[in-house]
């Protein structure tokens, strides 16, 4: 029998809702007929609920989905596939498909020689830029499980991932970029090889020359026993072969960045991420050959997304090596998006609070042509309306909201041009079957806060498991509400279906009973014109039990006198009071230079809020700049505060 739909071109919302939830093996089949299959799969999808087995006995490589299918084209062949950029070097490099596919063949050839089967993992310790994109895509293609660990990881984080994932080849970089100074590399690589209980069989160095100072890169240790990647690749046979692999064979292993406890290794495999991906991510990319830029790094899910998706759709993915926060970037990086008639801008809300922090009037913009951005998709953490706002006005162009997980590689919730709302993130894609469940499970009206939680069986695409840890991936998504997957997010929904996250479950202030979200006092908060950014968060009060104090950073071309202080803390209590209510008046604000961050650029309220309650609280190693939480701590010990 024919299914009743089929899958829309152009993307349709309601039919492929409809598709996917009155008929949803016939959806899945249909985006599977997609992707080449070395062997089609027995059964589209078997095991339980609790752990789908999608695509059983199917056997595909996704290098040769994402790269040799676009080399089977002659004109697409000579286009271009990855483009990297670095503003600190003022450096440009473009790779044709053509191009990268002798490059993936000739590390691939060098991987093999070393032994590398599709039973071993590899990490890469690289940064954002065409070598490490290369090494994911070779590791792809050999059927080797990769694990792209971080840049901005110390040897600890290093140590860790090593005796989870037992590498047996790590690839590295003696060193890489962030912001306006050399970052080495190969110094943490000696240290956690020096602590980790497992050891490598080989390590691979791509030793890059590409910085003016020679003598500072001459001084960069050399990791014992390293081969040279130039001369490994030179001595090696490329493999223009593939070797297929089982549906469920781990694609990757990503870890998260861990500020509570030790990282989570988030286990993807290849068929239902190939699947999956290529039909959620053409939704925000529509049309042939997108060309994209998104400056997430590559030890991000979304920079792992942007590589294996765009070349999955055949088109162009921009990278940048380096982080936006600094004022002499702003304009390189709206050059970018001129120079290469960039289609899909992604960012995330921190680099728009630093857009907004160098450049409130938005001068830079106005110096480039842009007419060729048709959207520009925000995630990666919470998204504030001023930061919104200002982007939505500066651009011009539409402005999406994506909300997504590490665990997921796939959009969760979504808004798209015709479904947008304001002051939501979006409704749920096609097949993922959201809900609100109080805290004893029972699922709420509309407009009430509770938990989001994902009605199983979850879709392709999500993790499979935790890397050598199966029961820590019930425990920690699973044993709370039978059926559902937690994604540990507090959330409402409307009447219209559309959702908006309002913080994380365990981001809550409780005042005297009442309930006091602290991203919606930050979203007060940023309304304030002096402001830049803030974190909120909860300290005892005998009476109240908690009350909500306040870390704020103001924009540059402000500072304020002490005599002003109380005016100032009045204004915003003003705007806190009239979105949040009475109890959300906060008790302290303290004034600091800058708010500290994970390695990886996410906020580290949690962590903040412990330093600030615990005594001799020990900093997790994961933090960007722990000296900062230090600086904020003098503060408050010494009652800079009102």
């Amino acid at each position: 029998m024919l299914p009743k739909y089929k899958i829309s071109k152009p993307f349709d919302y309601r039919n492929d809702c409809m598709y996917a939830n009155e008929e949803p093996l016939s959806f899945w089949n249909d985006l599977a007929k997609k992707v080449h299959w070395d062997k089609e799969y027995d059964q589209l999808y078997s095991g339980d609920e609790l752990k789908p087995d999608w695509f059983k006995g199917g056997m595909l490589n996704t290098c040769y989905n994402v790269l040799d299918r676009n080399i089977k084209d002659p004109e697409q062949r000579e286009r271009y596939a990855l483009i990297y950029e670095c503003p600190y070097l003022k450096q440009s490099v473009k790779i044709k498909y053509i191009e990268l596919y002798e490059k993936v063949c000739k590390l691939s050839g060098a991987l093999v020689s070393l032994g590398v089967t599709q039973n071993d993992a590899v990490i890469i310790y690289m940064p954002t830029g065409i070598e490490g994109y290369v090494s994911m895509l070779s590791c792809a293609r050999i059927g080797a499980t990769h694990s792209v660990v971080y840049g901005g990881h110390n040897e600890y984080n290093l140590t860790d991932r090593i005796d989870n994932c037992f590498p047996k080849v790590i690839i590295l970089s003696n060193y890489g970029f962030s912001n306006n100074e050399i970052v080495p590399y190969t110094p943490n690589i000696i240290k956690a090889l020096e602590l980790s209980t497992f050891k490598p069989n080989h390590l691979i160095t791509f030793n890059r020359n590409d910085h003016f100072d020679k003598e500072f890169i001459s001084s960069i240790p050399k990791v014992p026993g390293s081969l040279d990647m130039d001369e490994l690749l030179n001595n090696s046979k490329p493999f223009y072969g593939y070797i297929p692999v089982e549906s469920s064979h781990p694609l990757y292993v990503i870890y998260t960045s861990g500020t509570s406890g030790k990282p989570k290794g988030i286990v993807r495999d290849n068929a239902s991420h190939l699947v999956s991906n290529l039909y959620y991510f053409n939704i925000l990319c529509p049309g042939e050959r997108p060309i994209i830029f998104s400056p997430s790094n590559i030890g991000w899910v979304s920079g792992h997304c942007c590589l294996y998706n765009t070349l999955g759709l055949g088109g162009t993915f921009n990278m940048f090596e380096g982080i936006t926060t600094l004022s002499n970037h702003e304009i390189e990086f709206w050059e970018i998006i001129e120079k290469y008639s960039v289609k899909y801008l992604f960012l995330s809300p921190s680099a728009i609070r630093t857009i907004m922090k160098y450049d409130p009037e938005a001068k830079s913009i106005k110096k480039h042509d842009i007419s060729s951005l048709e959207s520009i998709w925000v995630g990666g953490e919470v998204s504030y309306e001023p930061g919104l706002n200002y982007i939505r006005n500066i651009v011009g162009k539409r402005i999406y909201n994506i909300m997504g997980q590490t665990e997921a590689s796939i959009p969760l919730i979504m808004s798209f041009h015709g479904n947008q709302k304001e002051n939501k993130i979006g409704i749920a894609p096609p097949y993922i079957n959201l809900n609100i469940l109080s805290e004893n499970g029972e699922e709420l009206k509309d407009n009430e806060i509770g938990e989001l939680v994902i009605k199983l069986p979850l879709p392709p695409g999500f993790a499979t498991t935790l890397y050598n840890d199966e029961k820590g991936f019930y425990n920690n998504y699973f044993s709370t509400y039978k059926g559902y997957y937690n994604t540990g997010d507090l959330a409402t929904r409307d009447e219209d279906g559309y959702y908006n996250i309002v913080s994380r479950a365990d981001d809550v202030i409780t005042v005297s009973t009442f309930k006091i979200k602290s991203t919606s006092v930050e979203n007060s908060i940023l309304k304030h014109p002096k402001i830049v950014s803030c974190s909120c968060i909860g300290i005892p009060d005998e009476i109240k039990g908690e009350v909500p104090i306040a870390f704020v950073v103001l924009k540059d071309d402000y500072k304020i006198d002490i005599f002003d202080f109380q005016m100032f803390k009045d204004e915003i209590n003003k705007l806190v009071v009239e979105k949040n209510g009475y109890y959300a008046t906060l008790q302290k604000l303290i004034i600091v230079n800058k708010l500290p961050t994970t390695r990886s650029g996410k906020n580290t309220k949690s962590v903040l809020k412990k330093i600030i309650n615990i005594n001799d609280f020990i900093i997790p190693l994961s933090v960007e700049e722990p000296e900062i939480f230090n600086e904020i701590l003098t503060i408050y010990k010494k009652q800079k505060v009102y």
